[in-house]
């Protein structure tokens, strides 16, 4: 299971990083653009409740009025991002009482199989972020980038 609060091995965003951070003082606007990408792609799988490759959830086993993974809306509102000129970071905030940290079991499901995984980040299995995704991170870094 990938750790949902780290992502690594962007080698291809992180060189691009690497020599822009020799062209610009301040990376924040890259960073910024670089995770909304991110969390539209997360916002857009709870609208089509659908992992970020386009694969339907697994229906409720007993369904209810709303969509997967709405049942209050707690999880999708505590979805948060943050940029700065070094770093991009993208989280939710809910966790139960006790702790459980509801978004990961949903992104990855339980090893019982009792939850099925409902993926909403853009992240592989293995932890690294999609090749769609990337891809089009390194697009508008080339577009800001030839901008400035």
């Amino acid at each position: 299971m990938a750790n949902v609060e780290a992502v690594q091995g962007l080698e291809d965003v992180q060189k691009v990083l690497a020599d822009m951070a020799k062209r610009f003082d301040n990376l924040k606007p890259f960073m910024s653009e670089a995770i909304n990408i991110v969390k539209n792609r997360t916002e857009e799988s709870f609208e089509k409740e659908s992992a970020p490759d386009g694969t339907p959830w697994t229906p409720l086993k007993n369904p209810r009025d709303g969509k997967i993974l709405h049942k209050s809306g707690d999880m999708e509102d505590s979805l948060w991002t943050d940029a700065d000129k070094r770093s991009a970071t993208i989280g939710f905030s809910m966790k139960s009482e006790d702790g459980y940290a509801y978004p990961a079991v949903h992104q990855f499901g339980t090893e019982n199989g009792r939850i099925p995984a409902r993926p909403f980040l853009p992240i592989r299995p293995d932890g690294e972020l999609m090749d769609d995704v990337v891809r089009e991170i390194m697009e508008v870094f080339t577009e800001i980038a030839n901008l400035n």
